[in-house]
Order: C-alpha cells, then sequence, then structure tokens
C-alpha cells in the first residue's frame, strides 16, 4: 500500500499512508478493511472505498477530492469536507497514518 498522508483535526493536509496493518477486500463495490493489529473490521461505502482505492494509488488529498468531485459530478467544497471527515475518522481509527504529532 503506498502513500504518506498527514492528518489534522479538523482538516486534512494533502500527504496520508494507508497502515501497512490493514488489509482490505473489495466486495460487491464495498471494501471491507480488517486492522491487523486489534482484530477489527470496518465497512467502507461506494464513496468511501473509492476515496480507498485513489489513497493507495494517488495518497494526495487534493487530488482524491478533485477525482471524487469530477466522478460524482459534486461541488469540489462539498466532497473536500467530506472526505476530510473520512480521512480524520480513518485515522483516528489507526487505518491511515499521519505524520503529524
Amino acid at each position: 500500500m503506498a502513500g504518506s498522508t498527514t492528518c489534522r483535526i479538523g482538516r486534512v493536509s494533502d500527504r496520508l499512508a494507508i497502515s501497512p496493518d490493514v488489509v482490505f477486500e473489495v466486495l460487491e463495490g464495498e471494501a471491507i478493511l480488517l486492522h491487523m493489529q486489534d482484530g477489527t473490521y470496518y465497512r467502507l461505502n461506494k464513496t468511501g472505498t473509492r476515496v480507498w482505492e485513489l489513497l493507495e494509488s494517488e495518497p494526495d488529498r487534493s487530488r482524491i477530492v478533485a477525482t471524487i468531485a469530477d466522478e460524482f459530478d459534486a461541488p469540489a467544497d462539498t466532497i473536500a469536507t467530506d472526505v476530510d471527515a473520512l480521512l480524520t475518522d480513518l485515522t483516528s481509527h489507526g487505518l491511515i497514518l499521519s505524520d503529524q504529532p
């Protein structure tokens, strides 16, 4: 899993990284994530799954927001708010690593 990303409370910076402790599989359009350290499973909806896929290949928040806004034909500011909320949540559960203290 590639990339490195940074998360701040209320605002996500452009650089993030998927934790090496996370494995995932896409089933019927939704990602199932397993945190290997604590054994907790997480499920992402279709949009969350697309963010996860983009994070794997393009760990740049701004590009992820632009891609999602384009693919879902939605306003970039709305997408940015939603993507930031998802990335903050994923970071708080240790699924995404942050280089912020």
